[in-house]
């Protein structure tokens, strides 16, 4: 399934998992000496973001997964050429 919300884009280049991954994100908390609890709002995350995998544990900044531009076409070329296809003009040969 293409995701298109929270995880639009996002793709473990090492396993292809698309659905769970754990983000480090940032959020308010009401804070005292006995505990803290967060409050319900806002979380922010953006590409230097902490992430990992959940299905193989791979770890990086969100931007590891997140395909480059360059890698989809290199992807799009490969897969023409694997049905013997010729890939599109401009596409960078894998």
């Amino acid at each position: 399934m293409t995701n298109e919300n929270c995880l639009e884009g996002i793709k473990c280049p090492a396993c292809g998992n698309e659905d769970v991954f754990r983000i480090g994100v940032t959020t308010t908390a009401i804070v005292t000496d006995d505990g803290a609890e967060v409050e319900h709002g806002e979380m922010e995350w953006d590409k230097d973001s902490h992430a990992e995998c959940a299905n193989c544990l791979e770890r990086g900044k969100l931007s590891h997964f997140t395909p480059t531009r360059r890698a989809r076409r290199r992807a799009c070329a490969f897969i023409a050429r694997a049905r013997g296809e010729q890939p599109p003009v401009g596409y960078v040969s894998a």
